[in-house]
Protein backbone atom coordinates (compact mmCIF):
# COMPACT_ATOMS: atom_id res chain seq x y z
CA UNK A 1 0.00 0.00 0.00
CA UNK A 2 2.50 2.54 0.73
CA UNK A 3 4.29 2.08 -2.73
CA UNK A 4 1.36 3.23 -4.44
CA UNK A 5 -1.87 1.53 -6.69
CA UNK A 6 0.09 -0.78 -8.57
CA UNK A 7 1.01 -3.78 -7.07
CA UNK A 8 4.95 -4.09 -7.83
CA UNK A 9 4.95 -8.11 -8.18
CA UNK A 10 9.31 -8.25 -8.08
CA UNK A 11 9.29 -5.86 -5.24
CA UNK A 12 7.15 -7.48 -3.17
CA UNK A 13 8.95 -10.98 -3.88
CA UNK A 14 12.27 -9.10 -2.60
CA UNK A 15 10.32 -7.83 0.59
CA UNK A 16 8.43 -10.70 1.70
CA UNK A 17 10.47 -13.69 0.20
CA UNK A 18 9.03 -16.63 2.44
CA UNK A 19 5.19 -15.37 1.65
CA UNK A 20 3.18 -17.78 -0.49
CA UNK A 21 2.79 -14.68 -2.91
CA UNK A 22 0.58 -17.11 -5.30
CA UNK A 23 -2.03 -17.71 -2.78
CA UNK A 24 -1.91 -14.20 -1.41
CA UNK A 25 -2.81 -12.79 -4.85
CA UNK A 26 -5.80 -15.07 -5.29
CA UNK A 27 -7.01 -14.74 -2.18
CA UNK A 28 -7.28 -10.95 -2.57
CA UNK A 29 -8.40 -11.29 -5.96
CA UNK A 30 -11.17 -13.03 -5.00
CA UNK A 31 -12.10 -10.65 -2.65
CA UNK A 32 -11.76 -8.14 -4.62
CA UNK A 33 -9.14 -6.13 -2.94
CA UNK A 34 -6.81 -6.48 -6.19
CA UNK A 35 -7.68 -6.84 -9.63
CA UNK A 36 -5.49 -6.94 -12.91
CA UNK A 37 -5.49 -4.31 -15.30
CA UNK A 38 -3.32 -4.38 -18.76
CA UNK A 39 -1.15 -7.39 -17.59
CA UNK A 40 -0.45 -5.70 -14.02
CA UNK A 41 -1.70 -6.32 -10.31
CA UNK A 42 -3.37 -3.25 -8.40
CA UNK A 43 -5.59 -2.18 -5.93
CA UNK A 44 -9.19 -2.40 -7.31
CA UNK A 45 -9.97 0.98 -5.62
CA UNK A 46 -7.56 3.66 -4.23
CA UNK A 47 -9.94 3.77 -1.65
CA UNK A 48 -8.62 0.68 -0.55
CA UNK A 49 -5.21 1.34 -0.44
CA UNK A 50 -5.79 4.58 1.62
CA UNK A 51 -7.71 2.73 4.04
CA UNK A 52 -4.82 -0.01 4.55
CA UNK A 53 -2.77 3.25 5.45
CA UNK A 54 -4.87 4.84 7.29
CA UNK A 55 -5.05 1.62 9.44
CA UNK A 56 -1.43 1.10 10.15
CA UNK A 57 0.06 2.08 13.10
CA UNK A 58 2.69 5.04 12.45
CA UNK A 59 5.29 3.16 13.04
CA UNK A 60 4.58 -0.24 10.74
CA UNK A 61 4.35 2.64 8.05
CA UNK A 62 7.54 3.64 8.51
CA UNK A 63 9.02 0.38 8.67
CA UNK A 64 6.84 -0.18 5.78
CA UNK A 65 8.56 2.97 3.77
CA UNK A 66 12.38 1.44 4.47
CA UNK A 67 11.80 -2.17 3.33
CA UNK A 68 9.81 -0.63 0.04
CA UNK A 69 12.87 1.76 -0.37
CA UNK A 70 16.10 -0.95 0.66
CA UNK A 71 13.62 -3.47 -2.07
CA UNK A 72 13.56 -0.75 -4.58
CA UNK A 73 17.96 -0.52 -4.45
CA UNK A 74 18.23 -4.25 -5.18
CA UNK A 75 15.41 -5.49 -7.78
CA UNK A 76 16.30 -2.48 -9.84
CA UNK A 77 19.52 -1.16 -11.03
CA UNK A 78 18.67 2.40 -12.60
CA UNK A 79 17.95 4.23 -9.10
CA UNK A 80 18.74 7.15 -10.69
CA UNK A 81 15.18 6.94 -12.58
CA UNK A 82 13.76 5.96 -9.44
CA UNK A 83 15.14 8.85 -7.50
CA UNK A 84 12.19 10.81 -6.76
CA UNK A 85 10.50 7.50 -5.39
CA UNK A 86 13.61 6.84 -3.61
CA UNK A 87 13.93 10.08 -2.31
CA UNK A 88 9.89 9.94 -0.49
CA UNK A 89 10.03 5.97 1.12
CA UNK A 90 13.76 6.86 2.68
CA UNK A 91 12.12 10.17 3.69
CA UNK A 92 8.70 8.85 5.02
CA UNK A 93 11.20 6.33 6.32
CA UNK A 94 12.85 8.98 8.79
CA UNK A 95 15.93 7.63 7.07
CA UNK A 96 17.52 11.07 6.66
CA UNK A 97 20.88 10.28 4.97
CA UNK A 98 19.52 7.82 2.50
CA UNK A 99 16.79 10.32 1.52
CA UNK A 100 19.27 13.09 0.77
CA UNK A 101 21.48 10.77 -1.13
CA UNK A 102 18.20 11.21 -3.89
CA UNK A 103 17.49 14.77 -3.13
CA UNK A 104 19.54 16.68 -5.44
CA UNK A 105 19.19 13.87 -8.58
CA UNK A 106 15.36 13.63 -7.65
CA UNK A 107 15.01 17.24 -7.55
CA UNK A 108 17.40 17.72 -11.11
CA UNK A 109 15.00 15.05 -12.85
CA UNK A 110 12.17 17.20 -12.41
CA UNK A 111 13.59 20.38 -13.71
CA UNK A 112 15.26 18.42 -16.59
CA UNK A 113 11.10 17.49 -16.75
CA UNK A 114 9.97 20.89 -16.25
CA UNK A 115 8.02 20.23 -13.08
CA UNK A 116 9.09 22.72 -11.78
CA UNK A 117 7.09 22.33 -8.64
CA UNK A 118 8.16 19.13 -7.89
CA UNK A 119 11.63 20.00 -7.88
CA UNK A 120 11.41 22.87 -5.87
CA UNK A 121 9.52 20.83 -3.06
CA UNK A 122 12.26 18.44 -3.78
CA UNK A 123 14.98 20.70 -3.38
CA UNK A 124 13.21 22.55 0.19
CA UNK A 125 13.16 19.30 1.72
CA UNK A 126 16.62 18.13 0.67
CA UNK A 127 17.89 21.63 2.27
CA UNK A 128 16.57 20.83 5.71
CA UNK A 129 18.13 17.14 5.55
CA UNK A 130 21.63 18.72 4.36
CA UNK A 131 21.80 21.19 6.99
CA UNK A 132 25.38 22.86 7.02
CA UNK A 133 26.77 20.08 4.34
CA UNK A 134 28.05 22.96 2.12
CA UNK A 135 28.56 20.56 -1.52
CA UNK A 136 24.91 19.40 -0.86
CA UNK A 137 23.07 22.89 -0.04
CA UNK A 138 24.98 24.33 -3.10
CA UNK A 139 23.56 21.57 -5.09
CA UNK A 140 20.20 21.90 -3.69
CA UNK A 141 20.30 25.48 -3.84
CA UNK A 142 21.21 25.95 -7.32
CA UNK A 143 18.28 23.22 -8.57
CA UNK A 144 15.83 25.29 -6.24
CA UNK A 145 16.45 28.77 -7.90
CA UNK A 146 16.75 26.95 -11.46
CA UNK A 147 13.11 25.70 -10.70
CA UNK A 148 11.68 28.89 -9.31
CA UNK A 149 13.66 30.92 -12.06
CA UNK A 150 11.78 28.68 -14.70
CA UNK A 151 8.51 29.23 -13.38
CA UNK A 152 9.11 33.15 -12.64
CA UNK A 153 9.44 33.32 -9.62
CA UNK A 154 11.98 36.20 -9.98
CA UNK A 155 12.58 36.88 -6.58
CA UNK A 156 12.69 33.66 -4.52
CA UNK A 157 15.27 32.61 -7.32
CA UNK A 158 17.21 36.00 -7.02
CA UNK A 159 17.15 34.92 -2.91
CA UNK A 160 18.29 31.76 -3.48
CA UNK A 161 21.12 32.28 -6.34
CA UNK A 162 22.58 35.10 -3.31
CA UNK A 163 22.31 32.56 -0.64
CA UNK A 164 24.55 29.74 -3.15
CA UNK A 165 27.12 32.64 -4.02
CA UNK A 166 27.72 33.39 -0.43
CA UNK A 167 28.07 30.50 0.54
CA UNK A 168 30.34 29.72 -2.58
CA UNK A 169 32.60 32.17 -1.69
CA UNK A 170 33.16 30.95 1.67
CA UNK A 171 33.83 27.44 0.37
CA UNK A 172 35.54 28.15 -1.53
CA UNK A 173 34.40 26.84 -5.40
CA UNK A 174 34.46 28.59 -7.73
CA UNK A 175 32.04 26.65 -10.25
CA UNK A 176 29.11 27.25 -7.61
CA UNK A 177 29.99 31.08 -7.90
CA UNK A 178 29.82 30.79 -11.22
CA UNK A 179 26.66 29.03 -11.49
CA UNK A 180 25.32 31.29 -8.97
CA UNK A 181 26.69 34.54 -10.80
CA UNK A 182 24.96 33.16 -14.00
CA UNK A 183 21.72 32.51 -12.52
CA UNK A 184 21.71 35.82 -11.25
CA UNK A 185 22.51 37.41 -14.68
CA UNK A 186 19.09 35.84 -16.14
CA UNK A 187 17.15 36.77 -13.38
CA UNK A 188 18.20 40.21 -13.95
CA UNK A 189 18.00 40.38 -17.54
CA UNK A 190 14.43 38.75 -17.24
CA UNK A 191 13.33 41.42 -15.06
CA UNK A 192 14.77 44.07 -17.45
CA UNK A 193 17.97 45.08 -15.53
CA UNK A 194 19.99 44.58 -18.36
CA UNK A 195 22.85 46.65 -16.49
CA UNK A 196 23.37 44.17 -13.47
CA UNK A 197 22.58 41.93 -15.54
CA UNK A 198 25.66 42.14 -17.59
CA UNK A 199 27.93 42.62 -14.52
CA UNK A 200 26.71 39.44 -12.97
CA UNK A 201 27.52 37.67 -16.11
CA UNK A 202 31.11 39.18 -16.93
CA UNK A 203 31.69 37.97 -13.16
CA UNK A 204 30.73 34.59 -14.16
CA UNK A 205 33.09 35.05 -16.92
CA UNK A 206 35.97 35.58 -15.21
CA UNK A 207 35.13 32.52 -13.39
CA UNK A 208 34.97 30.09 -16.14
CA UNK A 209 38.70 28.73 -16.10
CA UNK A 210 38.70 28.10 -12.03
CA UNK A 211 35.28 26.28 -12.72
CA UNK A 212 37.14 24.46 -15.44
CA UNK A 213 39.48 22.94 -13.02
CA UNK A 214 36.95 21.80 -10.06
Amino acid sequence: AVNGREIDLPLLTEIAPESDLDRWLTEVSDAAVIEMRQNRYRFAHDKLREYVLRDMRADVRKTAHRQVAAGIEIVYEDHKERAAILFDHWLRGEVSEKALEYAEIAAQAALERSNYTEAIQIAQQGLVLAGDITKMRMDLLHVLAMAQMRAAQYEMARANFLDLLQIARAAPSAKAAMLALAGLSTVEWEQGDYSTGLSYAREAQQLMGNAAEE
